[in-house]
């Protein structure tokens, strides 16, 4: 349909934008079909058009696979993060601001399905929303770009340099939106430090790498601690949406667990120790 051919043509524009950027030798490059084509469109056995692109390969380990996660990592993949961001700045496409459930700009709409949560986490869940809420007006004036907002553990591609493990590159770009920049931060620091001992002091490893090449301010970093966690909610409200719809699919709660694990966790560090960290 005529929105997934839009949004198809955002993702296109957005890796040519990138292969003409600071960070070209660490995103995939796009093939190009005989017709000069990146996007080919086919019919599968059952009749249905399916979009299909080519990219190329980035040797690597997926971020999941590596143990122990160092806080040399941490400040690598914070690095690549901010560096991503500032390669996008100054991009723009009219799908960048499509609706999207994982756009933080706009998680509000989590709170009409509170009931879906389990009742273990409903007042700590409802107590990030609410601040969330009160706290949406001072968010409206921060900085905004397009930016990747999709940083998990299986789009963090790790690798080796004279002994020294590092990220080399943070691939799928398919959720990326136009939004709060600092929300690329919340997201990119909330899978990092999934199953982590300290994850605030994991959380300051990627903030100290992402500043060091994109500098953040200081307005900005007092909002992350609150971003982090509703990025928790997103997730786990997102969980209990496919539990109900299709309870079968277990890929569909692949981080639900873990995400449970960090919101007990987060909920316990005092905002403003996460600040003053």
């Amino acid at each position: 349909d005529k929105f997934d051919v839009q949004v198809l043509d955002f993702q296109e524009k957005l890796l040519a934008h990138l292969e003409k950027s600071k960070i070209k030798d660490y995103v995939p490059k796009m093939k190009v079909t005989e017709d000069g084509k990146h996007t080919l469109f086919i019919c599968d056995h059952n009749g249905i058009t399916r979009a299909t692109r080519m990219l190329s390969w980035i040797e690597g380990e997926l971020w999941s696979e590596v143990s122990p996660v160092t806080n040399e990592l941490l400040f690598s993949l914070g690095k690549k993060a901010g560096a991503t961001t500032s390669a996008l700045s100054g991009f723009d496409h009219s799908m960048a601001t499509r609706a999207f459930d994982w756009n933080l700009d706009h998680a509000e709409w989590t709170e009409n399905y509170l009931h879906l949560i389990d009742p273990s986490l409903k007042s700590i869940i409802s107590g990030f929303i609410k601040l969330y809420l009160d706290t949406k007006p001072m968010l409206h004036s921060l900085r905004k770009s397009i930016i990747h907002n999709d940083a998990n553990d299986n789009n963090i591609l790790v690798g080796w340099d004279d002994e020294k493990c590092e990220v080399l590159s943070i691939i799928d770009f398919g959720d990326a939106v136009h939004s709060t920049v600092i929300n690329d931060v919340a997201v990119t620091a909330t899978y990092a430090v999934m199953g982590l001992n300290d994850p605030l002091q994991a959380a300051c490893n990627i903030v100290k790498g992402y500043h060091e090449d994109f500098p953040l301010k200081d307005e900005e970093i007092r909002h992350l601690y609150l971003l982090v966690a509703m990025r928790l909610v997103v997730s786990l409200t997102k969980s209990a949406i496919n539990r109900m719809k299709e309870p079968e699919n277990i890929y569909l709660q692949i981080s639900d667990q873990p995400a449970r694990d960090l919101l007990l966790l987060w909920s316990e560090i005092h905002p403003s120790l996460a600040y003053y960290s």
